[in-house]
């Protein structure tokens, strides 16, 4: 058993935490991002 199964809260936490950077570097490397979105898109798809 590890700590998150014992915590819900912090998971749910850290969940979040995680989450809200992704959107912030996917918005960060799209604005430097000279493609069309469908081509962004397809760029994510990949990763």
């Amino acid at each position: 058993m590890n700590l998150f199964s014992k915590n819900a809260k912090l998971k749910s936490l850290l969940d979040n935490l995680h989450s809200e950077n992704e959107k912030q570097l996917i918005s960060q490397v799209r604005s430097q991002f000279n493609g069309t979105d469908e081509e962004f898109q397809e760029l994510l798809a990949k990763l």
